[in-house]
């Protein structure tokens, strides 16, 4: 089971597994932002190729318009896969 929540700052909070089936939704609730955002990873167990290829895609439409996506509170499982990815030199990630 994935979630997805927005909240008024502009940060958005995953929860669950984010696997192919959650993408499009995904994809709806985040591609028309024109701002920054934070999106915390804290309770995200779990994200598949579909999930990373989305978040990439999304990050490479915020750059061009000279802004980002930060990943906040990714669990040693999802950092280390950013790293093994060589995602993490695409995303900014804190805490």
């Amino acid at each position: 089971m994935f979630q997805i929540s927005v909240k008024e700052n502009s940060d958005v909070a995953f929860s669950g597994s984010l696997t192919a089936y959650y993408v499009d939704r995904i994809r709806e609730e985040l591609e028309g932002r024109s701002e920054s955002y934070r999106i915390d990873l804290s309770e995200l167990r779990y994200i598949s190729s579909a999930g990373l290829g989305l978040l990439v895609g999304l990050q490479k439409k915020m750059q061009e318009s000279r802004q980002e996506i930060v990943l906040i509170h990714a669990n040693d499982h999802v950092r280390e896969l950013f790293r093994i990815t060589g995602l993490d030199g695409i995303f900014s990630m804190n805490g």
